[in-house]
């Protein structure tokens, strides 16, 4: 039998729990013992020692990684430990003392603070021991602990919180993630032409720090190219909640636009905070009368729902929900009374929760290679979360010759939310021969930005924002340009409005609308962009319509302005279990130049995980008067260690091929790992005999042949959980642990450890002296005493063992008479060769 987890103590417990017929208390770990009744478990006149499962636990010692809850509410997985009754104390089932805080136990409320110190002295907690009124109910079916705690020993505990203390930074390793293609075209008039392409995502973890690299390298006939894109190191600042930079990297863009630049910088990284402390939603306050439960409704859905004691409350850890409507908080007391109010609730990029900041700093200099003389420049920005109402905002830029500083708040109202700021940049030293460039500028930029969701037609206003720069103000960029060029190329821009609007029209029925407008001071003309259109889902499928307008400039040329009108119809496919996600779309364009064109298409995946993907299409059109038709299709394949692709296609007097290649290679201390998937936060899966076993990792990904395998776009600072799934391994291993939990650091390669036990399955067929066999229910253990197994009904005990086991012994008491030697016999023959291997054996006396 392949493990999935569980010892085989725990399931054979299971088993004489049933048997045993009565059980005292509702759990296997209680704060009493459980009794069985031995009249049910006498087997020859002997009677089984029930002893070892009567008293807590009924786990077997060591430490089980359980899913947490406290008084009914999920806190996460952490590690228990169970340790047996010995001659130190009793029985104990405990927690980390780093992972205290993590359950939201506030020590400092416990009374006896001298014994409650006392205790915590020890790594190992039993929080049964700080307080009687604190209880554990460990669910050993389910893998579940519960805890309650009184509410008056509960602290703050923010939803997702890890502590970092849990962080895992990995181990030393480098990596290659890499995307390369192959293109060839056959054109009937000039022959085959071939070019190839791959770009390059390259790192090294050592100590801490992560070096990056990505750039990308191109071949065709007229030569080959590497273009190097950046290169830097980056550390976590943890008690800043921020990421440390050098090299080449970028600033960020939430005020000012984003730059490239070499240099330093440090920037908050939000992903560090909880989910439920990123973004902005706002902070609910309100006061109880009696112990209530507090209900927090967003477009009539329940999005939170907490019990408070009397008094004032707060609620700080809401998700982030960006767009979705105002929050309906319903107080509903313990004698059935309610009380109901609403908080506003709408988001723009800038607004901060209250209490919460963020900060940047870069100093460098500015990055393009275009440029014989970029500038150097320092850039810092801060942002404060003043009130559920209010966010301030600020930064400025600096440079020889040039300075911009920026100043701005951000609204969260009931008619929506709002930002507002204005950047004022003055520069000298500039050249002259620019047309509109003075030697001395000085200028103004003002941004508006705005969202709103209107409940009442589902309306969601995602963002609308205009933004008006005076001739005068110049950007970093422009900045930049005029310095670092003798001839720039500049694009000053002077208006700019956007909007983005989504409604639904019933359930099944939706509408959207967005576009672009914006002009310049350097160029004449105005650029347009804009889409509408209207899509619908039936029981068959989908079908949309779209309209879509651009206009590039003045809109003097045929390609500057254009029209497109597009109809769309989707229909989902079914051709067995093997063939799945399959879809026959049919989209047709209409041009207001009257360029046409008709495709279909057919796409879907195959095979047992989705390995295999295909696409299949046929289109034609009228571009300019003339007609023609495309064909072609294509095949994906990801294995575990590569994703293979290829496709074909041919028109008139053409054809062209493409094959592919994506995926990761990583080496560290022992040996060289191949992925399909790409992604800086990994981990590396160790699990001796493992080989074949499947990685739950999204991917085609299975344990190679040293049971080793790579596991791409782990979540950083989160918790994830990475599964194994002993299918297709051999069935001489069986896997302690398949689920692990991990936290690592961004760009971390973390490792993780997958105990097996390898040895063959043997159901033994076990028989005394007397001829009989020993009691239900008696243990098999090793010479080191290690528990291998229990004697199940009619003498069978499965047991996973060695070629050479060494001498064995069944136990089933602690008194004299209560043990035996187990001897190994001739094998059993079977019903087929499919079967478990089966072999006697006796249990003789004087163990």
């Amino acid at each position: 039998m392949k493990g999935d987890g569980k010892s085989p103590v725990r399931w054979m417990a299971l088993s004489i729990g049933i048997a045993g017929g009565s059980w005292v208390g509702s759990s296997a770990v209680a704060d009493g013992d459980v009794i069985f009744d031995r009249g049910f478990l006498r087997d020859g006149g002997q009677a089984l020692d029930l002893a070892r499962f009567e008293a807590a636990p009924v786990l077997p010692p060591g430490t089980q990684r359980l899913d947490t809850f406290v008084n009914q509410r999920p806190v996460g997985r952490f590690d228990v430990t169970i340790e047996a009754e010995s001659e130190h104390g009793p029985a104990r089932t405990c927690f980390r003392r780093d992972d205290l805080p993590a359950l939201g136990l506030d020590l400092r409320r416990l009374p006896e603070q001298e014994r409650v110190q006392h205790l915590l002295a020890a790594d190992c907690v039993d929080l049964r021991q700080l307080d009687p009124n604190i209880a554990l109910d460990v669910d050993v079916s389910a893998l579940t602990a519960h805890l309650a705690i009184p509410q008056a020993y509960i602290g703050r505990l923010v939803r997702g919180m890890v502590d970092p203390q849990d962080w895992d930074e990995g181990i030393t390793a480098g990596f290659v993630g890499y995307n390369a293609s192959a293109f060839r075209n056959q054109l009937d008039q000039t022959g085959g032409h071939d070019r190839y392409y791959a770009s390059l995502n390259a790192g090294l973890n050592v100590a801490g720090w992560r070096l990056r690299h990505n750039g990308t390298y191109s071949r065709a006939e007229q030569g080959s190219e590497y273009q190097a894109g950046s290169t830097y190191a980056q550390h976590d600042l943890t008690a800043l909640k921020a990421q440390g930079t050098l090299g080449e990297y970028f600033t960020p863009g939430d005020l000012f636009d984003a730059m490239p630049f070499t240099g330093v910088a440090l920037a908050s990284d939000e992903r560090m905070l909880p989910d439920s402390q990123r973004g902005f939603a706002p902070t609910v306050r309100g006061s109880a009368d009696t112990n209530a439960q507090v209900s927090i409704r967003q477009a009539g859905n329940l999005v939170y729902q907490t019990t408070v004691a009397p008094g004032p409350f707060v609620i700080d850890d809401l998700y982030n929900t960006g767009y979705a409507g105002d929050l309906e908080v319903t107080i509903t007391e313990a004698d059935g009374r309610e009380k109901t109010f609403t908080v506003p609730y709408a988001s723009v990029s800038q607004l901060l929760r209250p209490g919460n900041s963020r900060f940047s700093l870069a100093a460098g200099r500015y990055r393009d290679d275009q440029l014989d003389a970029p500038p150097a420049f320092v850039q810092g920005t801060y942002r404060y979360g003043l009130s559920n109402d209010l966010t301030l905002y600020t930064g400025s830029t600096l440079a020889e010759n040039y300075l911009a500083v920026l100043g701005g708040a951000a609204l969260n109202t009931r008619f929506g939310a709002l930002g507002a700021d204005v950047t004022r940049s003055q520069a000298s030293g500039l050249p002259t021969q620019v047309q509109g460039i003075e030697p001395r500028m000085r200028g103004q930029s003002y941004r508006l930005t705005y969202s709103e969701r209107l409940d009442a037609t589902g309306t969601n206003l995602a963002i609308a924002a205009y933004r008006f720069s005076s001739e005068g103000y110049l950007s970093m960029a422009n900045f930049a340009a005029l310095k670092g060029s003798d001839f720039p190329t500049l694009y000053r821009e002077r208006n700019r409005i956007q909007l983005d609007l989504d409604q639904p029209l019933g359930d099944s029925l939706s509408l959207f609308v967005n576009g672009m407008r914006q002009n310049y001071w350097d160029r004449s003309g105005t650029d347009t962009t804009y889409q509408a259109g209207i899509g619908k889902t039936f029981g068959w499928g989908a079908l949309s319509f779209s309209a879509s307008r651009t206009r590039q400039g003045g809109g003097n040329r045929r390609d500057d302005e254009q029209t497109q009108y597009l109809a769309t119809l989707s229909v989902p496919l079914s051709f067995g279990e093997r063939l799945t996600g399959a879809y026959l779309r049919t989209s047709a364009a209409y041009t207001d130049s009257r360029d046409r064109s008709l495709q279909t298409s057919l796409s879907g995946s195959a095979g047992e995980t989705g390995q295999f993907g295909y696409s299949l299409y046929q289109s034609s059109n009228r571009d300019e008067g003339q007609r023609g038709e495309t064909r072609g299709g294509s095949l994906q394949y990801t294995t575990s260690p590569v994703a293979l692709g290829f496709s074909a296609s041919s028109g008139e007097g053409y054809s062209q091929y493409t094959a592919s290649a994506r995926g990761t290679v990583l080496g560290y201390g022992d040996g060289v790992l191949f992925s399909a998937g790409q992604g800086e936060t990994m981990g590396v899966i160790e699990a001796a005999g493992g080989k074949g076993a499947r990685v739950g990792s999204g991917h085609n990904s299975h344990l190679d042949g040293q049971g080793k395998a790579l596991v791409t776009g782990l979540s950083p600072y989160r918790r994830n959980e990475v599964l194994i799934d002993p299918k297709g391994a051999s069935d001489d291993v069986e896997f302690k642990v398949s689920s692990q939990v991990v936290t690592p650091r961004q760009g971390a390669v973390v490792k993780l450890d997958y105990p097996t036990t390898i040895g063959r399955a043997l159901l033994l067929q076990v028989s005394g002296e007397d001829g009989g066999s020993p009691p239900f229910g008696a243990e098999v253990l090793s010479a080191a005493g290690e528990s291998l197994g229990m004697i199940g009904q009619a003498g069978l005990a499965l047991l996973r063992i060695g070629d050479d086991p060494g001498p064995l012994q069944v136990r089933w008491g602690g008194e004299a008479g209560q043990s035996c030697r187990l001897v190994m016999g001739e094998p059993i023959a079977t019903d087929s060769p499919g079967d478990m291997p089966r072999r006697s054996a006796r249990c003789l006396a004087g163990a």
